[in-house]
């Protein structure tokens, strides 16, 4: 429908125009076909396959809203463990984590922008007490990294803002690094 549609329109404008958001367009139709019983699974549980383990070793999660209006999502990064995460769960099964469970925020968010006539996003809260730099690891910012350039087809127009608070002096690197895996607009 038309709300559906100008979600890839705004996310395409800067990317190619309407050729590029008719590609994910139809890279979205295909990849929900190919996925369609995971992510009922998914609407049906409230949460992604995996989602015990994940959260095992991440501190994230929807925790309320702006007014009632744009949910939030926390994460508590200086208390994960990207590490451990990575020995548990294979690359695949991360990307299809992340990927899938925002799943869940994109069906809020379209529930809220219907209801109200108003495109509503995510606003995305990054916790950075006690985090360390030597805390992460490599193999989860490639997964988070493809995750989120899935996602840029997949959920358009999801991601509003992302606040960074109790951040260390070093998060000027962290976001360079990031950019070497995250598309600039999530950046």
């Amino acid at each position: 429908d038309d709300i559906f549609l100008l979600r890839y329109v705004l996310s395409n404008a800067k990317r190619g125009g309407l050729e590029q958001a008719k590609k994910s367009v139809l890279t979205t139709v295909k990849w929900r076909e190919e996925n369609a019983e995971k992510l009922a699974e998914c609407r049906r549980k409230g949460e992604a396959e995996n989602h015990d383990v994940f959260n095992r070793f991440q501190v994230t999660g929807p925790c309320g809203s702006l007014g009632g209006m744009e949910p939030f999502l926390v994460i508590r990064i200086g208390f994960c463990n990207p590490r451990g995460l990575m020995n548990t769960l294979t690359h695949d099964q991360v990307v299809e984590y992340l990927t899938v469970s925002k799943e869940l925020r994109f069906m809020d968010c379209d529930q809220l922008t219907r209801q109200t006539r108003k495109l509503i996003k995510m606003v995305t809260i990054c916790d950075a007490t006690n985090f360390r730099l030597l805390d992460g690891d490599t193999r989860f910012f490639k997964a988070l990294g493809e995750a989120s350039k899935l996602s840029q087809d997949l959920y358009p127009q999801l991601l509003g803002k992302t606040v960074v608070i109790n951040a260390p002096k070093f998060v000027r690197f962290v976001w360079g690094m990031l950019g070497s895996f995250l598309p600039k607009s999530a950046i």
